[in-house]
């Protein structure tokens, strides 16, 4: 697979209006680590966040929809790593994002266009861990294949049938999300996110391991394409955040915003960087793609 800067950077500016969205319009951040963690544990005790629910449950019909009309691109396959090695990888993944308190979509798409200084520390930290890893495994120990170094090659034209198509359904949930539905809205809006998240992902590639893991190869066959999914989606989500910045700023259908703290708590931060990158380095797998991907690795055989 080669440099997609167009398809890639759609689909960051999907996930980035999936965050704007929910910020606008429920005061909600889009974190996947912070609302599948606190999701999964009050079910755990029989308390059910039905906005959270929502959300994910819209995030996997994202991803059934890659599945079934841009699995190709989405979903070409998981990578043969063994189960003890997507084990480890799930665990360092999972205590990371607990206590670093988010992972590419909270700290990245949410947290860097708030001006979070604890995100600001947290996605250089894993990125720089991941690559590490992937440096490690593909030129140091020769455990994965390495490939021909140099930049990927430039895929155009660029294949937009599914992307715009996923980006015209994104801009009708946008709209639903923000009219007045009065009560029906409550199911609507997280839905719509969800899925508008979920669509992101497979558009800009986030789901395939292998163009994840290319991306972070900086020093050997490198895919700037997910740099352009960053980079539109914070360009995208910094309006929603620059308003809630605002004194007096309140969403449209809640009272708050939610406000996670920006500063403290370095030493659990770095602790919980260092293990999110040397998982995420392991397989290329965080934890939104890794929901959304579900189906597909699945049908690939990797599950």
């Amino acid at each position: 697979m080669g440099f997609t800067p167009v398809e890639s950077g759609l689909g960051g500016a999907m996930i980035g209006l999936s965050a704007l969205v929910a910020y606008l319009s429920d005061g909600k951040i889009t974190g996947i680590s912070g609302i599948l963690g606190p999701f999964l544990k009050n079910v755990m005790v029989c308390q059910l966040e039905v906005w959270k629910m929502l959300f994910l449950i819209g995030l996997i019909l994202g991803g059934l929809a890659n599945n079934a009309w841009n699995a190709s691109f989405a979903f070409p396959g998981a990578e043969p790593f063994s189960t003890y090695r997507y084990l480890a990888a799930g665990i360092a993944v999972g205590a990371g994002s607990r206590l670093q308190r988010g992972c590419t979509s909270g700290h990245g798409i949410c947290g860097l266009p708030r001006f979070s200084q604890r995100s600001w520390m947290a996605v250089p930290s894993f990125m720089l861990l991941a690559g590490i890893v992937v440096y490690v495994t593909r030129h140091v120990l020769v455990v994965d294949p390495a490939k021909e170094p140099g930049i990927a090659a430039l895929e155009w034209p660029p294949s937009l049938h599914f992307p715009v198509a996923a980006l015209g359904v994104s801009l009708m949930l946008t709209a639903l999300s923000f009219a007045p539905l009065g009560a029906v809205h409550g199911v609507i809006c997280p839905l719509s996110c969800g899925t508008i998240f979920g669509l992101g992902l497979g558009v800009a590639g986030m789901t395939s391991q292998d163009k994840v893991l290319d991306f972070l190869d900086v020093a050997g066959y490198w895919d700037p394409s997910l740099a352009f999914v960053m980079g539109l989606g914070i360009c995208v989500s910094f309006p929603a955040f620059y308003k809630g910045e605002k004194e007096g700023a309140k969403p449209v259908c809640a009272e708050k915003f939610e406000n996670p703290p920006k500063t403290g708590d370095t030493g659990s931060l770095l602790i919980g960087a260092a293990l999110f990158g040397l998982g995420w380095g392991l397989t290329g797998i965080c934890p939104g793609p890794g929901l959304a991907g579900t189906v597909g690795l699945c049908h690939s055989g990797a599950v």
